[in-house]
């Protein structure tokens, strides 16, 4: 598990919630605060959807291109929000070299906004307890340089 504090908030910013970088990223749970608290469960409810849910595999979390335009809703104004909070799963699938990969439930990133600073943490759920952490390295690795990708700087 790292800590990232991301220098340029307003480029992450535009990454996070202007571009389509993150929409294959699952979203676990989202809080925004401005002039109240808005949370979200990022749990998919397939009854919304009724019969047509019957037709396809629903996930258990929503995709971030679902829920990317409300809440930029939530963030347009004049006023920067007080606090901000979001938790992903990175789909495992895009990552077939992830050492011990069998015993990944999930690969985790949250990122949180508060008081000017922007911090990425890392993390990982294993199925089962294992004292190896190749996969978290591999992970928190890979984060850093999807970051870097996207010309995106930070302090370790």
């Amino acid at each position: 598990m790292i800590a990232l504090t991301i220098k340029d908030v307003k480029k992450f910013m535009n990454l996070l919630f202007a571009s389509e970088t993150l929409d294959d990223c699952f979203l676990e749970e989202a809080a925004i605060r401005t002039f109240t608290t808005f949370s979200i469960d990022g749990k998919f409810e397939p009854d919304f959807y009724g019969e047509e849910a019957e037709s396809i595999e629903p996930p258990e979390l929503v995709r971030w291109k679902l829920v990317r335009p409300s809440c930029m809703a939530l963030i347009k104004g004049h006023h920067t929000p007080l606090y901000m909070k979001f938790v992903f799963h990175y789909d495992i699938e895009k990552i077939p070299e992830l050492p011990d990969r069998d015993n990944i439930k999930a690969l985790l990133f949250m990122v949180q906004f508060r008081a000017g600073e922007l911090t990425v943490t890392t993390g990982s759920s294993q199925k089962t307890f294992s004292l190896d952490k190749d996969a978290d390295k591999y992970w928190d690795q890979y984060l850093r340089n999807k970051l870097i990708e996207s010309e995106i700087s930070f302090d370790d």
